[in-house]
């Protein structure tokens, strides 16, 4: 995929969890830290004490019926 974005935002955390599709949390068990994955229209969501890691396509997040799949070959 080209369009690939991957994405780091301080804090938000605990606005985001609510709305994620199959989130799962996991324990760290020497810190105790406790993260959140999941995925939001495609876009892969982690949620970690300090911030928010977002990776994905955004235009399969803003386009989900995009019939022309971006590659290589020229036009």
């Amino acid at each position: 995929m080209y369009d690939k974005v991957k994405m780091w935002v301080m804090g938000y955390g605990q606005d985001i969890g609510a709305y994620l599709d199959r989130a799962r949390e996991q324990t760290d068990l020497i810190t105790g830290e406790v993260c959140t994955f999941g995925s939001l229209d495609g876009m892969k969501i982690s949620i970690f004490p300090g911030g928010v890691s977002i990776i994905g396509s955004l235009a399969k997040y803003f386009y989900p019926n995009n019939i022309y799949p971006l590659d290589s070959q020229p036009l």
